[in-house]
């Protein structure tokens, strides 16, 4: 029997009854109870906390041995009160349930009123100086608790936000971590992931809800069942999340009957489960979408109204529940950001709710209607998909920008960690959408001197963090370098060797492979950034063939020119071999030409000729072609020629309107005129002598910037018949070369 995915899936299905999403369809949960099991029968306390949550504000994200850019660590005090006999084993700090991580003790405490594992013999006050030293950009959750034998005696929530660069590599690998057993298979809904790495997985043998844990120091291999319900019926079973301490809350019923509410695994109690917020929560528990915020304030989708977003504070052992935001309808999916603002998706849009503003503001991000399941640190949004999809931020959400989108990839997303990998729905194993790591790149067998068919190589790097990335690309052997082209997606411009990245801009890594002797080769690009991470390094690996005919360079790369000049550079042919190598140089287009040659009838043995090859760019941008060099050797060497062309002119040069029927008709046409590359604002002006051919409209002498397009409007009327006509316009910008624009045309009866 398949299960739930644990999502409301009221948008697709346009129902207000509670929906769930198995991995092949959905259905209404119908299940029959076994045995009744009330949450009365669950511990009613929630986590014993001391105090309000303690936020330490934004901290600097610092490169691991460095103290800049200051500062990289804050100290607050945590205060618990205790009463007389009180016993405390230990005083764990944690960030998601793991120990000394962003938050941990302070050095060399010597407060006179720290906390100490004993027995207090009467009541007091004891404190715990806290450093928090984030080591991942975006919202930091974490706790303090002081334990005894049997679970906790105390628990403070303690968050801040991480300030600092963040890179990612596109396009996301699909890595798959672990098998599932076959009990579990289809068997899976949520998933969550602890600041380890360590997954937690809700699964459904049996139809009971379990919580089992796969451990990222094993390479996911040892598992652990934490928490087995009792029943199916009336238990909170539906979606998961982990708190600071890193108790695990379970909400929304399976069954779709009333008082499932929500429930905490109690991680120091053994994940012993107890009720959160009794009846005060009660059937607005039951919905599949639940969020936490660094002070313990939980967030859900109300089950029994679609139209509802709730609160439910923390402060006071969650008995207050408030409605948030307006304006919703048909409600399915929500996630928070750092600041603790609110995204959520109904059937009309994505939509934000702002903390700032008391939960009143909601805003219109994007109008679609999938559900979201994270947001980042630059605070890009990331719907559930199939496909991947991020909305982008710093575009105000209105663009869409394509990760991942595979045939095997074909699972709604259910977690998203902080290292900014993805995770799908598991089916028959756990698998992850890695942007974390960097790739590895195996180049085809090459020869001598020569570039690999397969190059440029690429991975884009994006700055998914929440301050500027700077860094560095070096190569640990001369068989690897880096290429200037655009690389994918092509809209991306190149690292280069050094690089700054503002928050949510990507550069795209293109690597060449141009081995400089014959044999295995390996090597690494190595990545310096001023991330938490500092050092990162793609493995490289290729093979050299060996060769008599050695070309030099492999790639003649032009640069920028101005789109109507022409540029010139050497290709040195050398014969490496014992006879005389002839040489057929020939070129794939007209922006490469041959124009001088040395080699003669052949070249002999251990000498070496130059061809003269001119750059002469026939489109605006990027301009790619390549030389062929035809020999009577074993190799046919080809050489890539590569220029980008800059300047202000039309994507057109030539206006063909054809035939014109009838005197007194006319034809029109348009010119889009881009500037590329050219700084400031740029006017274009218009000239022509004809007088069959006339501009009627000119955008362009508003001017235009960089990568923009002007439009400019010519028209035709002709007046004799059948004689074709021929014309030229004059574009003139005020900043570089004119350009002549052939016009032709006809007036036929």
């Amino acid at each position: 029997m398949n299960h739930p995915n644990l999502r409301i899936n009221a948008i697709r299905e346009r129902v207000l009854t509670l929906i769930t999403r198995t991995s092949s369809k959905a259905r209404i949960a119908t299940v029959a109870s076994a045995a009744l099991i009330c949450l009365a029968a669950l511990a009613s306390a929630t986590t014993p906390a001391s105090a309000q949550a303690i936020n330490f504000g934004n901290i600097n994200v610092c490169p691991p041995g460095t103290t800049t850019p200051a500062p990289c660590t804050a100290n607050q005090t945590v205060t618990f009160t205790i009463p007389a006999g009180t016993t405390i084993s230990s005083i764990p700090i944690l960030t998601t349930g793991i120990p000394d991580l962003d938050f941990k003790a302070k050095a060399d405490d010597t407060s006179t009123t720290l906390c100490t594992a004993k027995t207090y013999s009467s009541a007091t006050t004891c404190t715990v100086e806290v450093t928090f030293a984030p080591i991942i950009p975006g919202a930091r959750k974490g706790a303090v608790e002081l334990l005894n034998g049997s679970g906790v005696v105390a628990m403070t929530y303690v968050y801040g936000t991480g300030v600092g660069p963040q890179v990612v590599f596109n396009p996301p690998a699909l890595q798959t971590l672990a098998q599932l057993p076959s009990s579990l298979d289809n068997e899976v809904g949520k998933l969550t992931v602890d600041a380890s790495g360590n997954i937690f997985i809700l699964a459904y043998p049996n139809n009971i809800p379990e919580v089992i844990e796969f451990l990222a120091e094993d390479s996911y291999t040892t598992t652990k069942t934490l928490y087995t319900a009792s029943s199916e019926s009336n238990i909170p079973g539906s979606t998961m999340l982990l708190d600071g301490a890193g108790n695990i809350f379970l909400g929304g019923s399976l069954t779709n009957n009333s008082g499932a509410g929500i429930i905490e695994l109690v991680a120091a109690k053994g994940y012993t489960a107890q009720s959160v917020g009794g009846a005060a929560v009660g059937d607005i528990g039951q919905s599949g979408a639940m969020a936490m915020d660094g002070s313990g304030n939980l967030f859900l989708l109300n089950a029994n109204n679609l139209s509802v977003v709730n609160e439910i504070l923390a402060n006071g052992g969650y008995t207050t529940v408030k409605s948030i935001g307006s304006g919703f309808r048909f409600l399915a999916d929500l996630a928070l950001d750092a600041d603790g603002n609110v995204f959520v998706a109904d059937e009309i849009a994505l939509k934000e709710i702002f903390a700032a503003s008391g939960y009143t503001t909601v805003k219109i991000l994007n109008e679609n209607d999938r559900g979201v399941i994270a947001v980042d640190a630059a605070d890009n949004v990331y719907p559930d998909g199939p496909p991947l999809d991020e909305l982008t931020a710093t575009s105000g959400y209105a663009t869409e920008i394509l990760l991942y989108n595979a045939p095997e990839y074909s699972r709604a997303l259910v977690a998203a960690d902080q290292l900014g990998n993805f995770y799908p729905q598991p089916v028959t194993s756990l698998v992850r959408l890695t942007r974390s790591q960097p790739p590895a790149f195996s180049f085809a067998a090459t020869y001598e001197g020569g570039i690999s068919s397969d190059s440029p190589q690429s991975t884009t790097l994006q700055n998914i963090g929440n301050a500027t990335l700077t860094g560095t690309v070096a190569f640990t052997d001369t068989d690897f370098t880096l290429d200037a082209g655009s690389g994918t997606p092509p809209s991306s411009p190149s690292c280069g060797d050094s690089f700054s990245l503002a928050i949510d801009v990507e550069c795209n890594l293109n690597i060449d492979f141009i081995p400089q002797s014959a044999g295995d080769l390996t090597a690494s690009a190595v990545i310096t950034d001023n991330s938490g991470v500092a050092t990162q390094s793609i493995a490289l690996s290729g093979t050299g063939i060996a060769t008599t005919v050695l070309v030099s360079p492999p790639i003649l790369d032009f640069g920028s020119i101005l789109y109507t000049d022409t540029a010139t550079q050497p290709l040195t042919i050398t014969n490496a071999g014992a006879t005389t190598l002839t040489i057929d140089p020939s070129s794939n287009g007209r922006g490469a030409l041959i124009t001088g040659n040395t080699c003669g009838a052949g070249i002999v043995a251990g000498k070496s000729c130059t061809l003269e090859v001119e750059f002469k760019p026939v489109e605006l941008g990027l301009n790619h072609n390549t030389i062929t060099i035809k020999t009577n050797a074993a190799r046919n060497p080809t050489v890539a020629v590569r220029g980008t062309a800059t300047g202000v002119a039309s994507l057109s040069t030539a206006i063909n309107f054809g035939t014109v029927k009838g005197r007194g008709n006319t034809e029109t046409a348009f010119l889009g005129v881009l500037n590329s590359g050219v700084p400031g604002t740029v006017t274009v002006a218009t000239e022509t002598s004809a007088t069959t051919f006339h501009v009627i409209s000119n955008e362009c002498t508003a001017g235009i910037t960089a990568g923009n397009i002007c439009g400019i409007g010519v028209e035709f009327a002709p007046v004799e018949a059948n004689v074709p006509e021929t014309a030229y316009l004059k574009l003139i910008p005020s900043t570089g070369p004119t350009q002549i624009i052939k016009m032709t045309g006809t007036l036929v009866p």
